[in-house]
Parts: structure tokens; sequence; C-alpha cells
């Protein structure tokens, strides 16, 4: 029976609702669309020793301890309960025993931890302005002036092709930082002050064995190796940023699981960020002392200069311009994927996916080169042309880090119709969609806003935020997504409210224009 590929619910999926499965499941003969996966790291904890001294915590257990149960809702995820309290993924597998932990079911009671809370102080890190990506560090001509371990350290990257499969290539940590600094619009920098931080990988020559495969603090033998830590590291700065942002992010566990660590209202979201990604990888204790003494802002400061004194206000845009869908009319595409990561679940939900029409042989793979085009949603110019990857700047300066910016992925790269700084007007024909690029086991296009370098939400309406989001709107058809369900929801138009479902069925998902 064909049912659900689950391509990227994060490692840990749900078993829908009756209505929802009526859907998804009735017919034996509908051909199945898996939704895109960019990333998705599993969070792990791990320790490091310090020689720093060891304040006293102050617990606030009155205020502080997580609910002893939670209900499965449709579209949870074991992942996303973890994140939702704050609690470390491996303690909810271990508390409940679970058989399957890839599957959940609706209406399942999951056993939370009873761990108390520490308030964190209110401690500047690091500007918003400063963590996402921006377009004026060379990481290469960088790393070439240090004298540390990193500057000559390769690892192996995994490239998807077009067909699905998988070649491998080895790369220096230069091109290997710069690469998912832009998928994850996540600045390097940030990046490199995190491995001088755990490992001194700017300034230290001969590492240790464990170093090298676990320069991040993440000892993990699932996250060995620079690829895995650095994406682990992207993904994770994400998280925290844009769940302070608009999920509603309150805590961190410390990596021993003693505690949760409440983050303070006051702080900014870069800064949260930090905080999030660090409080994985050592002791509470370790933990609470390098942000008392601020070692990530003066290693930052060090290599990369001062910083302003407090944070910096964002420009967030009000409104989006006028965008089409990204295919001719009269064509028939299909809402295969709601609001989910522009890349790895940690980004905000900036995305959709859509498949073309099936023009596959009965049998074929599942991957394939469309003959039918991706198009320019609005008039641009090419920025950015690699592997999967097309993204037209809408401010026409060519720089992705200013402006709106849209994410194509999963393009074609042979067939290409478009050259790096080309001009395009809405409708012109950019590429065919294919499975290159991320990770994809089915033809799709997956696409997604960014705005000055931050990934915009497809549906801010439930988002937990103080300022306005403008929505994901392709001419008549605005994204409307489900309170903390990735890749559900809605594509509602004038008179026709579509279903995000992974199949080409009942007209359900089917748009046109």
């Amino acid at each position: 029976m064909n049912i659900l590929n689950m391509k990227m619910r994060p490692f840990y999926w749900v078993v829908l609702s009756t209505l929802w499965c009526y859907v998804a499941c009735v017919s034996a003969n509908v051909t199945p669309i898996v939704i895109t996966a960019t990333f998705n790291p599993q969070p792990y904890a791990t320790s490091q020793q310090s020689n720093l001294p060891i304040p006293t915590p102050t617990l606030d257990v009155a205020q502080g301890v997580v609910p002893s149960t939670y209900v499965v809702q449709t579209g949870d995820t074991l992942l996303n309960i973890a994140q939702r309290f704050g609690l470390p993924l491996s303690s909810l597998i271990e508390l409940n025993n679970l058989p399957n932990p890839n599957l959940l079911m609706v209406g399942q009671v999951i056993n939370l931890p009873n761990i108390p809370v520490i308030d964190a102080p209110p401690v500047f890190l690091i500007s918003d302005e400063l963590l996402p990506y921006r377009n004026d560090f060379n990481v290469q001509s960088f790393l070439d002036t240090q004298a540390g371990w990193l500057r000559t350290a390769t690892d192996q990257i995994e490239l998807r092709q077009s067909d699905g499969s998988i070649i491998w290539e080895t790369w220096y940590a230069h091109q290997i930082i710069e690469y998912y600094a832009q998928r994850f619009s996540v600045d390097p920098r940030i990046l490199l002050t995190l491995v001088e931080l755990r490992s001194g990988g700017l300034t230290i020559p001969l590492p240790t064995d464990e170093t090298k495969l676990y320069p991040l603090g993440n000892i993990d033998p699932d996250r060995s190796g620079l690829t895995k830590q650095f994406t682990w590291a992207y993904n994770e700065l994400n998280d925290g940023y844009y769940g302070w942002l608009y999920r509603g992010l309150k805590t961190a566990t410390a990596m021993d699981t003693r505690y949760r660590i409440r983050f303070h209202p006051d702080n900014n979201a870069a800064s949260i960020a930090v905080q999030h990604v660090t409080a994985q990888v050592v002791p509470y204790e370790i933990w609470m002392d390098e942000f008392a003494s601020q070692k990530f802002k003066l290693i930052y400061e060090q290599f990369f200069g001062s910083m302003p004194s407090e944070n910096s206000t964002i420009n967030r845009p009000a409104e989006q311009p006028i965008l089409e869908l990204p295919f001719a009319t009269e064509e028939t595409w299909y809402f295969t994927g709601g609001a989910h990561g522009g890349w790895g679940s940690g980004s905000e939900w900036a995305a959709i996916d859509l498949a073309p029409p099936d023009e596959r042989m009965v049998g074929s793979s599942l991957c394939y080169v469309s003959q039918f085009p991706i198009r320019a949603v609005g008039d641009g110019v090419v920025a950015i042309s690699d592997h999967g990857r097309i993204m037209i700047d809408l401010d026409h300066d060519g720089d992705i880090a200013t402006g709106w910016t849209i994410l194509y992925l999963h393009v074609d790269t042979k067939s290409r119709l478009i050259e790096l700084g080309q001009s395009v007007r809405q409708g012109d024909a950019l590429g065919y969609a294919s499975c290159e690029g991320g990770f994809s086991t089915a033809t799709h296009l997956h696409i997604a806003r960014l705005y000055n370098s931050e990934w915009i939400p497809a549906d801010c309406g439930h988002c937990q935020t103080q300022f306005d989001v403008p929505p994901m709107q392709w001419g008549q058809w605005r994204v409307e997504s489900l309170a903390g369900q990735e890749y559900q929801g809605f594509l509602s138009g004038r008179v026709t409210r579509l279903i995000a479902e992974q199949g080409r069925m009942f007209g359900v998902n089917d748009v046109t224009w």
C-alpha cells in the first residue's frame, strides 16, 4: 500500500488522526510524493572539562517544574515535544521506554522528567544583526592567517544528485563552513567562534584525536567529523534564534540533565541562540561560568572586531512583494508540504513544497528531472546558482544578505535555463525540479523566503512574537500553517482551501492558477 513517505518529519513522526489518514492512505494506486528534507540533526549532549570557577546556582523549583505528562496531538513528533519543554530527546526516549521512538500515536501519554529550573542571567553575547548570514567575509582568507588546526582540516561531504544518488567529495574546512553557512543562513563567524571556544581550532596547531572528531564538543558517534558537527551547530543556532523569536522557546536542558535553564526575558535572540547550542555540550556549571565571563563575546571580538554594546534593531519586512506561483498558468502542481524549515528543522518554517505533474514512466524512480519548468515568482537577479539551489535576489543588487531573496531547492544543475548574475522577470523559466541538493527522495521544488538573510515564516498566525510577519502569498494563494505541526497546513485561495498532502490524489492538493 502506498502510504505517507516520511521524508523529513524530524526523525520522530506521529500517526495522524483518522481523518488525515483517510485522505492520505485510502488509495493503493496513488503515486507518493516525498517532501523536502534538507538537513535535520538529532540533538545530543556531551561534556567538556574546565578549570574555571564554578558558581552556586539558585534553583527556582516552585515555578520551574515540567508537567509530569503530555498527551500526543495530531502532528506532534517526539523531537518537537522535547523542544517545547526544553528537554533532551534522549531523556524522553529513556523515560518512556518506547519500543519504537519513531512512532507515536495520537492520544498517547508521554511521561516528562521532573527537572528543576535555573534562571539564566541577562548576558549579552552578540547582536542579532551578526547572526544571519552576511556576504562580507571570506572564510578561506581568514583561516589562512590562523595557526590553528582548522586551517588544513578536511572532511567528506555528501552531495545528492538529480536522480537521488549520492557522491562524496573531500573538502577543506573553509569550504564546508561557507557552504553550510549559506544554506542554513548563519554567519560563519559565529561557528568559527564556537570552534575556538570548544576546541581551539583557530589557535591550537595540533588537535587531539577526539578534537578532530568532535570539534564542537558534541560527542556523539553519529555526529563525528567536521561536516556533521558544523551542520548540527548551524541548525541548533537557528533553533535557538528562531525558537526565541517565533516559537516560544523559553528553556534549554543542561548537558548533564540536572537542570533546565530558563533564558532571561531581556536577552536577545542571537545571545539565546549561542546559549542554546552551548548548553547541550557542557555541564551547567561550566556553561554558566562561560557566560558570566562572556568568553564567547571575548573570542568573537578578538578575531572579528568589537560588536555593538547592546542589541541592534533588526529591520524586518512589513509586507511581501507581489509574487506568483513558481510554475506556468494552467499547469497543475501539487502542494505536498506545508510550512517547514527553510534549511533544517531548526531554521524558521519558511518553506513549502510543490511537486510538478507526474510524467514518469510506470515503475521508474521517484527521482527524475521534471519536464515542467520552475519559473521566477517575481522580478530579480540570479544571485546564487549552484548544487541544487537557485536564489533570486528581488532587490537586484546581487547580495543574498540584503532585502528579499527567494530560495529554490532541488533544481537540476545540468538543465538550468539561467546564468549567475542574469536578470529575470516574473514567469521566466529557471530550470527543472529534481532530487538534487539537500536531501530528497522524490522530485519536487522546495521554495522559501528570506529577508536580510533571516528566514521569514511562511505563516505566523501561531507565532509568539511582538512584530508582524507578512504571510507567504503566491498570487491568490496564501499559506496557512497548523500550530506546532511542521509540513502540515493549507494553501488558501479565494474559494478553495488545499491540504498539504504527500501525494497526487482526490484534488485535495492540486494547485493551479
